[in-house]
């Protein structure tokens, strides 16, 4: 089974808490016990204490917005941040929210880096290669419940990966996973097994961006 080096982007972590947090932490906990090592990208934040987590943790500088969207805004364009992330020789880099974690993932990305996957909500999923880049779109389905669907599709992703899928086969299974997420009730009756999945799975048709 490959081991993948992982950077997780993302615009919310503790000290602040909620479901993006959550599920990244989790994230980085389970990829590195024993699925490969993640690095969690993240704004500054002067409450954090990050030796409590099982893994590194990188931050950039920030604004303290909390005032008025109730968590602090990143400032990714750090010369410095951006040398040290270049050099960690990442496999994939994910990018859980569109603001400003998803510049910082294109920045490295422009620079040479390796595999990116940018999760969009209802517009799908964005995975870059090498080859260029693929737009998953979101199947269509009847929402229910959209609580937990990133998580879903996180959980999905990592179990994709580790079980030798490439990268865009991982993000279809992670795309389908997240729709029968949401067209159920609750988080953790809206997780699908690997059984339910194969039995409602349906084909992606990516589309090809530049």
């Amino acid at each position: 089974m490959e081991k993948l080096n992982v950077c997780l982007v993302n615009d919310s972590f503790p000290p602040e808490i909620d479901g993006v947090a959550n599920a990244v932490t989790n994230y980085a906990a389970i990829i590195n016990g024993g699925l490969g090592a993640a690095t969690v990208v993240t704004p500054s934040n002067p409450e954090a204490d990050d030796a409590a987590f099982p893994f590194p943790v990188c931050r950039y500088p920030s604004l303290d917005t909390t005032r008025l969207v109730g968590y602090r805004a990143g400032l990714p364009f750090s010369p410095e941040i951006q040398d040290t992330l270049e050099d960690d020789g990442f496999d994939i880099i994910h990018s859980h929210c569109p603001i400003s974690s998803t510049l910082l993932a294109r920045l490295l990305r422009e620079a040479g880096l390796t595999r990116t996957v940018v999760t969009l909500g209802s517009r799908g999923a964005l995975a870059v290669t090498e080859e260029g880049g693929l737009l998953f779109p979101a199947l269509p389905v009847k929402a229910v419940d959209t609580t937990g669907a990133g998580d879903t599709f996180n959980a999905a992703l990592a179990v994709a990966l580790s079980r030798g899928r490439t990268l865009p086969e991982a993000v279809e299974f992670a795309t389908n996973a997240s729709a029968w997420s949401v067209s159920r009730s609750h988080v953790l009756a809206s997780l699908p097994t690997a059984r339910e999945l194969e039995a409602s799975f349906r084909p992606v048709s990516p589309v090809r961006v530049e």
